[in-house]
């Protein structure tokens, strides 16, 4: 994760370095940190299917339902149209 967060403070707008982190830090069960991570990387770009899905499970994580479908019907929209 250090090498994540050196690529972003070198390269702010390293979108895939942004959405790593938040893979990261969600794998370790951060959610809180993930939910932020990925904002400030959809920020800058669109999330793909696999981030969507992701974030959805971080909001689930902190009681966050609605966010959550929110992002899972984002995830659903982005596979059904081809996005990562």
């Amino acid at each position: 994760m250090p090498h994540y967060e050196e690529a972003i403070r070198i390269a702010p707008a390293y979108i895939e370095a942004r959405y790593n982190l938040a893979f990261a830090l969600s794998s370790l069960g951060r959610a809180a940190e993930a939910i932020s991570a990925f904002q400030k990387a959809a920020d800058l770009a669109p999330a793909s299917a696999a981030a969507e899905l992701d974030w959805s499970r971080c909001l689930q994580a902190l009681s966050q339902p609605e966010a959550a479908e929110v992002h899972r019907q984002n995830a659903a929209r982005l596979q059904a149209g081809g996005g990562r």
